[in-house]
Parts: structure tokens; C-alpha cells; sequence
């Protein structure tokens, strides 16, 4: 078995996979940049009482220090494949009524990820695309093919034109 892994590793062309993926995102990239997928990073706030994801357990208080990443982009576009979910195919139905919020996954290569994550800003905490802005809820663990590592997050709507 691993005589045959190892085979298909080296049979497998890494680079050649990753110029056919982005050519394809690429492709699929709308040619208007601001109907293309930004992901973007909020600056942190700190408050006097805040929960454990920093949010404060009285909305109407100021936070007692803002800090940002100066000098470093606050948005950035790289190619990605994005699929859409729609409300009802996302919908949750809860004990307090249905939740009919549009749900994104994404995919990223690792190429485009080392280059959102060398922002030194962290992850990012959403995305716009075409307007519409999307929290992005949670990281998928990384997959890989041989050489080729693929990322997936999964974004929720804030809201929407």
C-alpha cells in the first residue's frame, strides 16, 4: 500500500493540479472587483467585562482600547472557489422558528491562504462580495491532496442587498 501511495505521489503533479485549480477560480472570478470575494479583518476591541470571544456584556459600553494592525491592509482579494447556499437549503429550523441565513464555503489553496494568513492580522473575520457582507463562522480542518494542502471556511450572511 505504501509502495503505491508513494508511486502516485510522484506520479502526481502538484503544480500542474494548482495552476488547473487557480485558472478555474480565476475563471470564475467576477471581472468587477467589487463583486469579488474581500475578506477583511476587524480591528479588536477590549472592554472592561467582556465574554470569552471579546464581546462585551453591556453593548452600550465603550470598549477601553481599540487596536489595529497599522500599516497592513485591512481587506484583501485572492482568487477562491465559493459555493452558495441558499437560505432554505441552509435554513435551521429551532424551538424559536426557522433561521434563513445564506451560507457560503469557500475554498482556498494553500498558496492564497499563507498569503491571507501572512497579514499578520490572524484569520479573517469575514468577507464582502458584491456588497453583501459574511461573518465567517468557523475553519474546516485542512484537507490535502499529496502536496497540494485545501482550505475550506464557512461564512454565514450578516446581511444583504
Amino acid at each position: 500500500m505504501q509502495t503505491e501511495n508513494a508511486a502516485a505521489n510522484a506520479a502526481f503533479n502538484a503544480t500542474a493540479f494548482k495552476n488547473g485549480i487557480k485558472t478555474a477560480m480565476q475563471l470564475g472570478m467576477p471581472g468587477t472587483e467589487s463583486e469579488r470575494a474581500t475578506f477583511y479583518w476587524d480591528s479588536e476591541k477590549t472592554y472592561t467585562s467582556a465574554d470569552t470571544r471579546a464581546n462585551p456584556y453591556d453593548w452600550t459600553s465603550s470598549p477601553t482600547a481599540t487596536t489595529s494592525a497599522p500599516d497592513l491592509p485591512t481587506s484583501l482579494s485572492v482568487p477562491v472557489a465559493i459555493e452558495f447556499l441558499d437560505a432554505k437549503a441552509a435554513s435551521g429550523d429551532t424551538r424559536i422558528g426557522n433561521f434563513d441565513s445564506p451560507r457560503l464555503k469557500v475554498t482556498i489553496l494553500d498558496d492564497e491562504y499563507v498569503e491571507i494568513t501572512d497579514q499578520n492580522l490572524g484569520l479573517p473575520d469575514g468577507m464582502v462580495i458584491d456588497g453583501n457582507t459574511y461573518l465567517i463562522e468557523y475553519w474546516a480542518p485542512p484537507t490535502g491532496l499529496f502536496g497540494v494542502t485545501i482550505y475550506l471556511c464557512y461564512a454565514i450572511a450578516r446581511d444583504e442587498t
